[in-house]
C-alpha cells in the first residue's frame, strides 16, 4: 500500500482527538477576523528534506519537533505506534 498524506492526516487527527487537542493547527476567529494557533495540536511539517511531526507551542505559531524527519511511510508508522500506545495506556488505566 502506498502511504498517502490522507493516511498520515487521519493518524494525526486520531492523535489530536485522543490527546484532547483541536484537529487543525490554526482556527479562524470570525469575531476578530484573525487566525488563532491551537496550542498543543500536532501537525505534519513538509519540506524538501522530508516529513516531520510537530506540535504547536505558542499563540504565535511556535512549534517543537515531535518526531524524526523521514519519509511518508516512516512518519505514518511512527504515528501508528504512538496511537496504539495511547490506546493501550487508556485501556490499562481503566482496569
Amino acid at each position: 500500500m502506498q502511504t498517502r498524506l490522507e493516511h498520515i492526516q487521519a493518524k494525526l487527527d486520531e492523535l489530536n482527538i485522543k490527546s484532547g487537542y483541536e484537529i487543525d493547527e490554526v482556527s479562524f476567529n470570525p469575531t476578530t477576523k484573525r487566525n488563532t494557533w491551537n496550542i498543543g495540536t500536532y501537525y505534519l511539517n513538509k519540506n524538501a528534506v522530508g516529513y516531520q511531526i510537530e506540535q504547536v507551542t505558542s499563540k504565535n505559531g511556535g512549534a517543537r519537533d515531535i518526531s524524526f524527519r523521514g519519509t511518508k511511510k516512516e512518519i505514518y508508522h511512527c504515528l501508528k505506534v504512538v496511537n496504539e500506545v495511547l490506546y493501550q495506556n487508556k485501556r490499562n488505566n481503566q482496569r
